[in-house]
């Protein structure tokens, strides 16, 4: 078995999943998102998150803010680089992603510019979309990084309808 499939893959978690874990709403992605956080999923895994998602915790109200807060205090940060900030840009300019979704674009190029192995998000309109993902992959080339994958939380615990 190749070296890479020996290692836990290693997921960036965007706002949006955190935020699921505390959304009635939405029972089923809810539920899918909690089993995420479940112990037995996470130990097959190796999760991180960035300053963006902290930043845009932080715009939370102050009970949610510090649920999720304590909910990813044991995952790694990641910092938004000079270079992950030039990657988010050429998202934008290259019309990847609307100007509108700048935090979007960042999430992908600070894991893209880790090395790592994909995005988790419940953002369907702009990440978990097939047409934006090969073109965020286009550009990700023409920079000379690696492709990332962009997966909903229901892809990583394998959940089946």
């Amino acid at each position: 078995m190749p070296e890479f499939f020996k290692r836990p893959f290693k997921l960036y978690l965007d706002t949006s999943v955190p935020n699921h874990l505390f959304a009635p709403d939405t029972p089923e992605k809810q539920r899918i998102t909690q089993s995420l956080f479940d112990h037995q999923i996470r130990s097959q895994y190796e999760f991180y998150v960035s300053v963006v998602v902290i930043r845009e915790i932080e715009r939370a109200l102050l009970q949610k803010r510090e649920e999720l807060k304590e909910r990813i205090i044991n995952i790694p940060v990641l910092e938004l680089t000079k270079d992950a900030d030039l990657l988010a840009e050429a998202y934008i300019r290259s019309g990847v992603l609307p100007p509108s979704s700048l935090e979007d674009a960042q999430h992908v190029a600070i894991a893209t510019i880790n090395n790592l192995d994909a995005v988790v998000s419940w953002n369907y309109k702009d990440l978990v979309n097939l047409r934006r993902i090969k073109l965020i992959n286009l550009v990700n080339e023409e920079m000379g990084y690696k492709h990332i994958e962009i997966i909903s939380p229901r892809e990583v615990i394998g959940y089946e309808i």
